[in-house]
């Protein structure tokens, strides 16, 4: 898959939940479940439409796709729905589609606040509900998901805008959160409450801004899905010394340019299992 039109790409792995799935909440008739199949999440969106990359991922054995569609961002004391990257320029025809509402560290301040907590769940839920609504632009709309940054002790306010979201979803839509942290054996019950209201996580342990720890996921006894991030990101400097982040087709358009050469000057220590060069 060419990484000039795929932009940022997390691969999903589906593994994971069938390996939770024995110890997972029981789960009512007719109620969605994790994907059994890899997936693979465009942070960026698909630049140039669905046909040809679709082709090449279920040739590579991935079953569906994650595509942004929203981003939350704070607007004084609102808060406000952006479009986080244009749909594809054809939907998806034949893989399902779980579309992405993203918060930032914004995400935390409401959180620690049960007000400002409950104003961020009808902000999600509108953010869902226009997704949903776009739908067809995107493709075969199957489920939802939530990338918000949390902490631990914001685990109870968290569960509470999901289950807010849960609610007002059609059952049938698969609903996902982001894990991005390891949880000590203490914060483990809590986040249990968050796994309850939700049909599985998306759990990063491997990459750039992956904290998630394997055993300790499976220790909280829910569906969920590994996600990895071997994909890279840079900054570049403009002559006026400003600096400015890269996404990464532009290092794609550079590594595939044979008169640029490369150099490896960095000192690495490798601080977890899941680290690599």
């Amino acid at each position: 898959m060419s990484a000039r039109r795929a932009g940022h790409v997390l691969l999903i792995l589906g593994m994971a939940a069938a390996a939770s799935a024995g110890c997972s909440r029981s789960k009512s008739r007719g109620a969605p479940s994790l994907p059994a199949s890899d997936a693979v999440w465009f942070e960026e969106g698909v630049a140039e439409g669905a046909p040809e990359t679709e082709t090449e991922l279920a040739s590579g054995g991935f079953g569906s796709v994650f595509l942004p569609a929203a981003v939350l961002v704070r607007d004084g004391t609102r808060w406000a729905s952006k479009e986080a990257a244009p749909p594809p320029g054809k939907p998806f025809d034949k893989l399902p589609v779980t579309l992405v509402i993203s918060v930032g560290e914004e995400a935390r301040k409401a959180l620690s606040d049960p007000s400002s907590a409950s104003a961020l769940g009808d902000a999600v839920w509108l953010a869902a509900r226009a997704a949903m609504n776009a739908g067809p632009r995107f493709g075969r709309v199957r489920g939802i998901h939530l990338d918000a940054t949390f902490a631990p002790q914001e685990a109870l306010a968290y569960a509470a805008v999901l289950q807010a979201l849960r609610a007002k979803l059609p059952r049938t839509t698969l609903l996902t959160w982001s894990l991005r942290f390891a949880p000590s054996q203490e914060q483990l019950p809590a986040l249990r409450n968050v796994a309850g209201v939700a049909d599985g996580a998306v759990a990063f342990v491997f990459g750039e801004g992956a904290a998630a720890d394997p055993s300790t996921t499976d220790q909280m006894g829910f569906p969920w899905l590994a996600a990895f991030a071997p994909a890279a990101r840079g900054k570049g400097l403009a002559v006026e010394g400003e600096a400015a982040a890269l996404p990464e087709r532009v290092l794609a358009q550079l590594t595939d340019d044979a008169r640029v050469e490369f150099a490896n000057d960095m000192t690495f220590k490798e601080e977890s299992a899941s680290t690599f060069l």
